[in-house]
């Protein structure tokens, strides 16, 4: 499924959540109910470390309450979690919160600092709703869409607990392909981001197997079909979801089931359960080993065509152009495509822009290698004083561009390290993507080209 699933805001808001991390006491993390599984941020738990949390499952008004104790049963076997059940209809419950947060931090009993506690969770997952219950006041924007939270913001709960509410962020890379249907499913994803007719078919899939009764009595079927597209055809019939010359609108009747699903007309359903997800877990870990089998392989070496003679020789660039530009000489540079549907900075675009910097930094070192070779063989104690003033021109030229490879070696050495923890090819004032393009062009870039040419401006404002 095509899905736009990690924007550029997010990455700039995870980035926000990690370095906050370290002053609060306590992690609450808000799960949606239906999938606690999916909805659970796995970056989250990287960061994490031993610092306590509480899951908190909500919607649980709309998941299947036997499903839900199992659930909290499995997530509760993790070190330092525990788990409670809240929903907007029941706000006394919402309020066990409060307590249980004391009880974990108990302590801080008698210190003069509040406890500090951290709120996160995916887009639509409730969370605002929840914050507004706990304070007693409208302080969260709510709004049933996701991502209506747009910032950090610091609330004050009284009993001694200061909140640092998060906006609702996902995560870069999906590991299980079927989380992406399920999010998308419960809502948690924007309408425009997603295509219901993918998703549809998979809701359809999972509650006529999971479901079958509750199925067959709210579409009012005699008998349930035992696949989804026959399903979704016999639905579409007794909801109306007929186009012109009696075709079944697939699109429509994929909206109805999807509507009624995330609002609660179909009952208490849960999408996953954990028994479900330990057969996706052993099916991702074969994969994931058959890739790293398939990487460690040694590539088929192609036969060498024989070395044609060089119809021309390239001029090298000279030292001052090295000292100015940042020249970029990459042995056979292919340009990367993405494919259609491709998540942007996937495993594949890293590695393309991690061997790209890394030629760049080898180009670079050989340089600097160059330089205080040429410089040692060229020394010489010259009588002519302007022989002498020609050649310490030059050396200083040459220096001038050793210091620039040096430094740009640094910036290099940093942009592999923001690859190595997930953290390139988002600007950084803005969050949004920098692009492939871009990056190609200059590997090293940490702003978008809009947020690049505005600081270009501003720097020729002030200088005059």
């Amino acid at each position: 499924m095509a899905l736009q699933w990690f924007p550029g805001h997010m990455h700039k808001a995870l980035k926000e959540i990690k370095e906050s991390l370290n002053q609060v006491d306590i992690l609450i993390e808000v799960l949606d109910a239906r999938i606690p599984y999916s909805s659970e941020n796995p970056e989250i738990a990287k960061i994490r470390g031993d610092k306590p949390c509480i899951k908190i499952l909500n919607k649980y008004d709309l998941a299947d309450p036997e499903i839900t104790a199992r659930w909290q049963e499995s997530l509760e076997k993790e070190r330092g979690v525990k788990t409670i059940t809240t929903s907007s209809d029941n706000p006394g419950n919402s309020k066990q919160i409060m307590q249980l947060v004391k009880s974990i931090c108990s302590y801080k009993e008698g210190q003069p600092k509040a406890i500090k506690a951290m709120i996160t969770g995916i887009p639509n997952v409730g969370k605002s709703t929840l914050i507004n219950i706990l304070a007693d006041r409208i302080i969260a924007k709510t709004g049933n869409e996701p991502a209506v939270t747009k910032s950090q913001q610091r609330i004050n709960l009284g009993s001694g607990i200061i909140l640092f509410d998060t906006p609702g962020v996902l995560w870069p890379k999906l590991e299980n392909p079927h989380s992406i249907y399920r999010l998308a499913s419960s809502g948690a994803v924007k309408n425009t981001a997603m295509e219901y007719d993918d998703v549809g078919f998979f809701a359809a899939d999972y509650l006529i197997k999971a479901y079958p009764e509750v199925m067959k009595e709210r579409y009012k079927l005699d008998e349930l079909p035992d696949t989804e597209i026959e399903f979704l055809e016999a639905a579409a019939k007794t909801r109306g979801a007929i186009q012109a010359g009696g075709r079944v609108n697939l699109h429509k009747i994929c909206e109805i089931l999807l509507k009624e699903l995330q609002s609660g007309k179909l009952g208490r359903i849960t999408l996953e359960t954990p028994e479900i997800l330990e057969v996706e877990k052993e099916e991702m870990a074969l994969e994931a080993a058959k890739k790293a089998e398939a990487k460690a392989k040694p590539a088929t070496k192609a036969k060498a065509a024989p070395k044609a003679k060089a119809k021309s020789k390239a001029k090298a660039p000279s030292n001052v152009a090295r000292a100015v530009g940042e020249v970029q000489n990459f042995d056979n540079f292919k340009p990367y495509k993405p494919s259609r549907g491709e998540s942007y900075m996937n495993e594949e675009q890293l590695e393309h822009f991690r061997q790209l910097l890394l030629s760049w930094r080898a180009d670079l070192v050989n340089e600097v290698t160059k330089t205080v070779g040429h410089m040692k063989d060229e020394a010489a104690n010259f009588p002519d004083p302007a022989d002498r003033a020609t050649q310490e021109e030059e050396f200083s030229l040459e220096l001038r561009a050793r210091d620039r490879e040096r430094k740009l070696i640094k910036k290099i050495d940093g942009t592999l390290e923001r690859i190595s923890i997930d953290d390139y090819g988002y600007c950084d004032a803005c969050g949004i993507e920098i692009g492939v393009q871009r990056l190609e062009a200059r590997p090293t870039a940490t702003l978008c080209i809009d947020c690049k040419t505005l600081a270009e401006i501003k720097e020729r404002q002030e200088l005059g």
